[in-house]
């Protein structure tokens, strides 16, 4: 029996080990940024106008190369009529929820120092719980607060919730998303920083295209309609095949985001124009 309790205990120790371990590792990557995460664009020459794209799937391009992706598409535009003048920044995350990116706005602003930002996010608050918390408002103790710091906690809840099908409720992350995308305008705005925001393409977007286009009316924010983008594909004669790879998604292939690029270039263009006629930047 003392033997067994032994082994138990040795068997216990050695499970917590590797927990601590697990829950290190996902803490310093967390803080290291992982570089194979970010499809940044190298820095320009001069003093490029910075664009921050903050987003999802929608935003990184996956699972397409990175020069498929609408900000690399963007980033092509702008440079093949003024190179090394517009620098655009690809910090799209596969599976982000609007309370993600909202955790890390201020810091990506202060890192970045955009002259405009895109969001494209919201589509997976109806799956993915992480940092949702913030959501409800409600004051937590110190443990609850410990334990949703936790990445290892949270990974295991969106593999768990993925792996169920577990959904959040329509309702509630409509509303999460219009508090995030709100609280991350007004914050931009705080800073001088003017946004846009992009709808999804898809019907089943519903619930995140309303949060998207409430926000864009009460606070009144330029809205990349993908939906009207979709439709003009459609009308120039292209099939769904043409425009979306079925992959954790569909998500749009580089055709579709030729069409919303399209559509985002004067507003881009308004908010930051060539910086040779800006005196202040020339």
């Amino acid at each position: 029996m003392r033997r067994l309790r032994i082994a138990l205990l040795l068997l216990a120790l050695s499970a917590l080990s590797t927990l601590v371990a697990a829950e290190l590792t996902l803490q310093l990557l967390g803080l290291t940024k992982a570089w194979w995460a970010v499809r940044a664009t190298p820095t320009a020459v001069g003093e490029p106008y910075t664009i921050l794209c903050l987003g999802d799937s929608h935003t990184y391009g996956a699972p397409l190369p990175r020069e498929e992706s609408y900000p690399a598409q963007l980033q092509a535009r702008l440079d093949a009529d003024l190179p090394d003048r517009y620098r655009v920044v690809n910090l799209g995350a596969p599976g982000a929820n609007t309370a993600m990116v909202a955790r890390h706005f201020e810091e990506n602003v202060r890192r970045h120092r955009p002259d405009l930002v895109i969001l494209w996010v919201g589509v997976n608050n109806v799956w993915n719980p992480t940092d949702t918390e913030r959501w409800d408002g409600a004051q937590r103790g110190w443990a609850r607060r410990a334990l949703d710091q936790s990445k290892l906690l949270k990974l295991a809840r969106v593999l768990l919730n993925f792996r169920l099908q577990v959904r959040i409720d329509e309702a509630e992350a409509e509303a999460g998303a219009r508090m995030d995308l709100a609280y991350m305008v007004e914050e931009a705005r705080a800073s001088g920083i003017p946004a846009v925001l992009i709808t999804y393409p898809l019907d089943h977007h519903d619930y995140a295209n309303a949060a998207i286009r409430s926000v864009g009316r009460d606070l009144e924010v330029d809205v990349i309609d993908s939906v009207r983008d979709l439709e003009r594909a459609k009308r120039d004669g292209l099939a769904f095949e043409d425009l979306f790879v079925v992959a954790a998604g569909p998500h749009p292939r580089a055709t579709l985001y030729r069409y919303v690029v399209e559509s985002m270039l004067p507003v881009v263009l308004r908010y930051l124009p060539p910086p040779a006629a800006d005196p202040a930047r020339s």
